[in-house]
């Protein structure tokens, strides 16, 4: 698809101008005792030595195909339209036709398959909005905005919070002074945080390679990180994590927090209104039809949402010989 050229083109350049074109990374071998090479012996993979590309940000636009600069508002209009309808026909199913199955095992397996699928199907609601931030879907703005408005409000994302913190990101990817995701710690930042552990971490350690341990952090990471760090910002890095949690928050307007400008408190002011809306929604439709019914109907897909949203960035955001500055 023309989009999804485009997006890939947009991401190779945000990684080229992350390089440093000066620097070469060396590859370091641990030696034992004998200077044999530990990972050698070991079978290990070595780190290779990094050469830094020699095209241009010229060159990358060159590549890309002329018709991925041209945005269409109708044909995408057409997609947000196929994953509505998508939506409401799964939905329609859920609700009228799966009660219907009286076998027990059956109408959970049903209920499960539903919920999959309706995930899917979020997740493309939601890249859409992530594409609407880019100013992918049209060549107007408010088309962008009100689009991405209201699928990632539906999704219970501050659209234009996120949209402003995420462009941050694709300025400065793999910059780790600079950039505000995905960024490990430098040696010495790692070094005082582990030795600033309490014995329940220390304790804790011992465990982190427990099987059942694995997959509790694992499902933990891949159901509530996202909407964790939308809310607080968990993952600042140091230069962030000194302002206080609230005001690294994505809902928070004010001019003493970290991610945000003056310039921006409406926009965030509109995001933090179009997320009341859906929860207010999300409220009366659990009055109405219980709880459990709208986490069947909605809470579960919802779920399988942050799932994949976390396994995408980590599939090409966490390469094994990713460059950092």
């Amino acid at each position: 698809m023309a989009i999804e050229a485009c997006d890939a083109g947009r991401g190779l350049a945000s990684r080229h101008d992350s390089l440093d074109a000066t620097a070469t990374t060396t590859a370091t071998q641990p030696l034992d005792d004998t200077g044999h090479d530990k990972a050698e012996d070991a079978g290990k993979h070595v780190r290779p030595n990094f050469t830094p590309p020699t095209y241009t940000w010229k060159d990358v636009h060159d590549a890309i195909p002329k018709h991925c600069f041209e945005r269409d508002t109708l044909r995408s209009l057409s997609y947000v339209f196929r994953d509505i309808v998508f939506v409401l026909s799964l939905a329609s199913i859920a609700v009228f036709l799966i009660p219907l199955i009286e076998n027990a095992p059956l109408n959970r397996l049903a209920w499960f398959a539903y919920q999959f699928a309706q995930g899917l199907v979020f997740t493309g609601l939601w890249e859409l909005a992530h594409e609407c931030g880019h100013g992918a879907l049209s060549e107007h703005k408010w088309v962008n905005n009100a689009l991405g408005m209201s699928m990632h409000s539906f999704l219970l994302v501050p659209f234009h919070a996120w949209r402003i913190t995420h462009s941050t990101h694709h300025k400065t990817t793999n910059n780790i002074e600079a950039d505000v995701a995905f960024v490990p710690d430098v040696q010495e930042d790692w070094e005082a945080k582990r030795a600033a552990r309490g014995g329940f971490m220390k304790a804790m350690e011992l465990l982190e390679d427990v099987p059942i341990a694995v997959l509790l952090e694992l499902v933990g990471h891949q159901l509530i990180a996202f909407p964790t760090y939308i809310l607080i910002n968990n993952f600042a890095l140091p230069r962030m994590a000194k302002f206080p949690w609230w005001t690294r928050s994505h809902f928070y307007f004010g001019k003493d927090g970290p991610n945000f400008k003056p310039l921006h408190k409406m926009d965030i002011i509109i995001s933090d209104i179009g997320i009341g809306v859906m929860a207010a929604l999300i409220w009366m439709a659990s009055n109405y039809f219980g709880a459990w019914q709208v986490m069947k109907v909605y809470g579960f897909p919802y779920l399988w949402t942050n799932h994949w949203i976390r396994t995408f960035p980590l599939s090409h955001c966490a390469h094994l010989y990713t460059n950092l500055k």
